[in-house]
Formats: structure tokens, sequence, C-alpha cells
């Protein structure tokens, strides 16, 4: 057989080192293609601080006020950044996310250089594992949601300072202060990253090299504890009324009364993201990946403390079981405050952010006892076992994957609908299952800013809801859509229901559905507008499909007959339902229509 040339042989390696970034791109592919450039959902909130910041009404107590109870001063200044600097495209900040995860991804590739240098294809299988993690599609919509890139920051900061501190050999005042300046900045972006310079704390007590004198040791972990004592007392309890933002949901904390659920929650969020997208129920499946993680990091952990007290040893194992105790710390906190009575709440995808660090902290835990110099021998792996375990780790990142891509589908169309009846915010009542509006209904005022700042993206504003004036499209056959029903609620409200797909599949849905009203001798103007309620799992699925049995691809919205017609005394008012293209600005009628009397009563229009 004749051998490879040098040449080609250093072409195969680059070429592995592409395949283990192929997540990375695919990501990245995602974020820059998807990402909506309005705000979506509570990213609002910092649209109104940013709004007070320039008109003059805001103090500096509020850059550090916290946002649903956790800290965002950093979160507020970035997404500042963008409204100002942009001209308020935020489609950038998921890029921002992709990027911190990139900087997660070049810490462990210099965490695990021992582990894969002079090795051949170790090196890229290594990393091609690390990075089905870190930009693992179990996240899915949180890839493009503009306002949780501030929850990949205490990750990518604990990350580069597990980098900065690796090394005992080469000591640098300056590793030691950037990677304090990162704790203090994580502790001041979400509500746990406070933990993250506390559990880099052994990671420099590792670090400082044996000649370094007791006494200077002492002074840096002291200076250390103080400032991040300081830095979570800041980001947490120094404002008047900051501890009374985070809310546990519900009277009595379930995470307290009920330990053994809260245990069992615990494990399935730390197989969050392995459990999910297979035929099975995917928190059992999750709880069971959680356990077997859980399982073989206490193993390791025995055997080190068992069998060796070196310390280099220590050192090789440190960043990966200070990667999993923040995957454990996130846990234990997202449970006691989140949990409820569901062990499905544990599933949402945002929490895979956090999570992933359980995977990729078991997975170079024993990465590190196979081939790390100072760990090697340690432990013998039976021969076969991690053969099995990677294609075990495989099959769960596909089976994530595809979890996350179908959430990434279903959010996505969310965000389109919800930009779509942003056009609407002057002429229609604002729907608040499908927009984003405070308690004060100030989502037009926002818009209104945004727009007299010139830093409304995308928007052009609907001004005239006459049917007469817009463009409409073919009607869609009765079995792809329907107006089913109409019911009294009472006070001139009317509960109106039904289906709507655009394709045979159902896989093409209408943005928006507009209710339109027509009076006796009147126009038909639109009234009213909703989305199809589109089903986030198996179970919401069967329950829409419960409720209306034509198609689980619903929609319902409650409406006001125009008051015009309770003015006037009219008896009758006829109502239709439309289906809405935001791209095209085109209306398609669908099948349907009923007459709404002033007494109260419904009917099928003849």
């Amino acid at each position: 057989m004749q051998r490879s040339t040098p040449s080609t042989a250093r072409l195969w390696h680059v070429f592995l080192w592409l395949v283990a970034w192929i997540p990375a791109l695919v990501v990245l592919y995602g974020c820059a293609s998807f990402a909506p450039r309005l705000p979506y959902h509570d990213s609002w909130a910092f649209v109104a601080q940013y709004q007070h910041w320039v008109e003059g009404r805001s103090e500096w107590q509020d850059l550090f006020r916290p946002h649903n109870g956790h800290p965002a001063a950093v979160g507020k200044l970035l997404y500042f950044a963008a409204l100002h600097g942009l001209k308020g495209d935020v489609s950038v900040l998921p890029l921002l996310s992709w990027g911190l995860s990139v900087f997660m991804s070049f810490s462990v590739l210099l965490l695990t250089r021992p582990m894969w240098k002079r090795a051949g294809a170790r090196g890229p299988v290594l990393m091609l594992l690390a990075n089905l993690s870190i930009f693992t599609g179990a996240q899915g919509h949180t890839w493009i949601w503009d306002f949780v890139f501030q929850n990949f920051i205490p990750g990518a900061c604990l990350t580069v300072g597990l980098a900065l501190l690796r090394s005992a050999g080469d000591w640098r005042t300056w590793r030691w202060l950037v990677s304090l300046g990162l704790s203090v900045v994580a502790a001041n972006s979400f509500g746990s990253g406070f933990l993250v310079g506390f559990l880099l704390l052994p990671m420099v007590g590792v670090a400082m090299p044996a000649e370094m004198s007791n006494q200077r040791k002492v002074r840096v972990l002291v200076v250390w504890t103080v400032v991040m004592v300081v830095a979570t007392w800041v980001a947490h309890f120094a404002l008047h009324g900051v501890s009374a933002d985070v809310v546990v949901e519900g009277d009595v904390n379930e995470a307290t009364a009920r330990p053994g659920m809260a245990a069992l929650y615990v494990l399935v969020l730390l197989g969050h993201t392995l459990g999910q997208g297979s035929v099975l129920e995917a928190f059992e499946v999750s709880m069971v990946a959680g356990g077997v993680l859980l399982a073989v990091v206490s193993v390791l952990a025995f055997l080190l403390v068992w069998k060796t007290r070196r310390r280099d040893a220590w050192r090789a194992a440190l960043p990966w079981l200070i990667c999993v105790a923040w995957a454990v710390g996130n846990a234990a906190l997202i449970c006691y405050l989140r949990m409820g009575s569901l062990f499905e709440t544990a599933l949402a995808p945002r929490y895979a952010t956090f999570m992933l660090f359980m995977v990729l902290g078991v997975v170079f835990l024993v990465a590190a006892f196979c081939f790390h110099p100072d760990l090697r021998g340690v432990v013998r792996m039976p021969e076969g076992v991690l053969g099995f375990a990677v294609a075990v780790l495989l099959a769960g990142h596909f089976s994530g994957w595809s979890a996350g891509y179908h959430s990434f589908l279903l959010y996505h169309q969310r965000m389109v609908s919800e930009i779509a009846a942003t056009d609407f915010v002057r002429a229609l009542p604002i729907n608040p299952s499908i927009q984003w509006d405070s308690t004060k209904h100030q989502l037009a005022g926002w818009l209104e800013f945004l727009r007299s700042q010139e830093r409304l993206k995308g928007v052009k504003f609907v001004e005239d809801v006459r049917l007469s004036q817009w463009r409409q499209g073919s009607a869609i056959p009765d079995k792809f859509a329907s107006f089913s029903s109409l019911h009294p609620l009472g006070g001139g409200r009317w509960l109106a229901r039904g289906t709507c797909g655009l394709t045979k599949d159902r896989v093409n849905l209408a943005d928006l559905i507009l209710i339109s009203a027509t009076v006796p001798a009147g126009e038909e103007r639109f009234i009213a507008l909703t989305a199809p309620v589109l089903p986030e799992d198996f179970h919401q699925r069967m329950l829409l499909r419960r409720q209306f049995p034509e198609h689980y691809f619903a929609w319902e919205v409650v409406i006001d007959l125009p008051q015009r017609s309770q003015e006037e005394g009219v008896e009758q008012v006829q109502l239709k339902a439309y289906a809405y293209d935001a791209r095209t600005r085109r209306v398609r009628p669908m099948p349907g229509e009923h007459a709404a009397w002033r007494s109260g009563v419904a009917s099928p229009a003849p």
C-alpha cells in the first residue's frame, strides 16, 4: 500500500479540524439567517429602559436593577449599545451569543491540549465532542432570541477563566486579574453568575506555583474572595427592594416541600441536552441521562480522592469538575425558583445554555483520566467501553439537536407572528397572547419612540384596516383552515375560534389571522388579530386536537364588536376570518362566517 505524502496527511489533518467545527458553523448560519431585527418578547423591557436613558429619566441605580430577579447590568449595556450604535438592529445580538460560545470552545481547546498534543486525530475528535455540547442544537430558539445572549456571558467567563488559570508553571498576575474581572462581569450578568468567581477560587489555589510563599498565596485568595463577596452583594442586595424581585413560583416552594421530586427535577435538568427528541418521554430520558452523568462524575471524583494526592493530577481534573459544579449549581437554583409541579418545565431550551456544562465536564473528565499525562493510569478503562460511550453520546446529541431544531422553527414562527403584529399596533388592539406588553400597555409608545429615533427596523405601520385596501388571494379550502365557532362572553365580547394551515401538510402557516366585521350598510374592516397556536410537544398537540377536532393548528381570539355597532344599536354584525402573510402583505379568506347579534346570540351566517 502506498503511503500518504506529508502534504496529504497535513490536508487530512486540516480537514478533520474543520469537521470538528461544523456544529459552530451550523449555528452561525442559523443566527445570521433567522435572527429577527426587532426585539422579541421581554426584550422590550430593555427598550423601555433605553428610552428612559435617552430621555434623561434614568438614574445610575437603574443600570444595576435586576430584570426578573437577574442582575443584568452587563446585558443592559450591550443591549443599549446595539440599540444606540447599530440603529436599533438587534439581530447582531444572537451573533454575540455565538461569539461567546466560540470563546468557550477555544478555552476548551487550550485546556485539552495536553490530552491531544502530537496524538493525530484525537484532537479533532475531542473538539468535535466539545463543540457538539457548546454549540448544542438543544438550545433551540435561544440561539436567535436577541435577549438571552446574557445567559451565555457567565459560562464564557468561567471557561476563559479556567483557561487563563490552567498552568501553575507560568503564573502571571495579569491572568489572575483578568480572571477576577471576568468573575465580576459574570456576577453582574445573570442570577447564577456569582457562582463563577467562587468556583474559580480552587483553580486559583492550584494555579499558584509551589515556590510562591504561603503568605502571598493567602493574600491572593483573600483578595479574590472579598472582591467576589462585594460583587455578589452589589449585584443582588445593594439596591433597596432588589431581593423582592426574586419570585418563587407558587405560594409554597415546591422544591422544599417535595425534596424527592426536586432531586429528580435536578436530574432532568442535568440530562437536558441529551434526553430530548426521542420517541420516549423526554423528561424520563433526561432523568436517566442526568443520573448516569452524575454517577460517572461521582465515581471518578471518588477514585481521584482515593488513588492520588498529586497536585498535578488535581490540576488536570479540576477544570472539568468545576464545569460539572457550574451545571449542578445552576440546576439547583433553577429547581428552587422555577420547578412548580411539573417536570416538563426543566426542558425549556434556554436552560441548555447552563446544562451543556454537565455533558462537557463529564466527557472531558473521562478523557482526562484516559489521555492526560498527569492522570493517565489512575483508572483503567475496560476495552471497548470508550467506543460504546462515544456512540451513546453521539446518539444523545443527535436526539437533542433534533428537538432543538423543532424548537428553533416553532419559536421562529412565533417571532415572525409578533413582528407581523407590530405592523398593526396603530390600527388594531394589542393581543397579549402574541405581543409582549407591560401591565401599563406601553408597547405602542416604545414603537413610536424607536421610530422617532430612527431605530425601528423593518416595520411598516398599517393605517387603513378596510378590507378594500388590501391585496386578496384565493380562498383557503375548508380542509386546511376554518372559522369554526363564535361564542358570546358577555359585555359585547366574543370568543372566535378556528384552525389555520395554508398547505396540504400544514407546515406553511399564516403569520396572523385577522378578524373582520361588517355592519349593515358599512364597509368590511379588520377589528382584531391573533396567530396560530403552535404546540411545543406531543402532549400539547393532543390537547389542542381534542379542543379543535379539525386540526391542532388552532387559533382563537377574544374580540370586541366595533364601537359604532354598539352606539347605533346595530342588531347584527357579520364576522369573517382571513389568513395574513406578512412577506407579501396579502390576506386570504378562510371558510366560515358568523353573525354576532346584539342580544348576545351567535349564528352561522347564511
